[in-house]
């Protein structure tokens, strides 16, 4: 059984050429297969057209004016980089961070329950999470040096002005 040729698949028939003279770019299929097809690889065949051809023309005219106008195409990036970030400033853009904003549906019955603990209940907020790397210079961190490092950790965490 010999594999099939790439030229016979009319999904990867596919022809890019350009023009130096002219600066013209073209992509385009052969699909002059004979044979019978089925159903699904004419779908794929026509999504094939629809969908990569035009992409493939598209970053083919982007290279090729990238590559003909370097410092009018770094100019452009640049131009349009700047106008965004003004365009951000002037509509109050700002990046959400917290998780519960982020990933609970607005309006939910959880996302009520954590803005009452959090603003109405008067607990206390919860603290920051802290994570600590203690060693002991080479030796088991699992013995009574390890504990009394994490201990005097705490501690002067604790004795900070700020801490509440």
């Amino acid at each position: 059984v010999m594999p099939p040729n790439d030229e016979d698949n009319p999904a990867t028939a596919m022809e890019i050429s350009t023009s130096t003279s002219s600066g013209e770019i073209s992509v385009s299929d052969d699909v002059s297969s004979t044979s019978k097809t089925t159903c699904s690889s004419q779908w794929s065949s026509r999504m094939h057209k629809w969908i990569h051809n035009p992409t493939n023309r598209m970053i083919l005219k982007i290279a090729h004016a990238a590559s003909t106008h370097p410092k009018l195409c770094v100019f452009g990036i640049f131009s349009f980089s700047i106008a965004m970030v003004l365009i951000g400033f002037s509509t109050n853009f700002y990046i959400e961070d917290d998780e519960t904003k982020l990933f609970t549906p607005f309006g939910s019955r959880s996302l009520n329950h954590f803005n009452w603990i959090d603003d109405e209940s008067g607990f206390l907020k919860t603290p920051r999470q802290m994570e600590f790397t203690i060693h002991a210079d080479g030796n088991n961190v699992l013995g009574q040096e390890g504990p009394k490092r994490v201990f005097q950790v705490l501690d002067a965490i604790r004795n900070l002005e700020d801490y509440s």
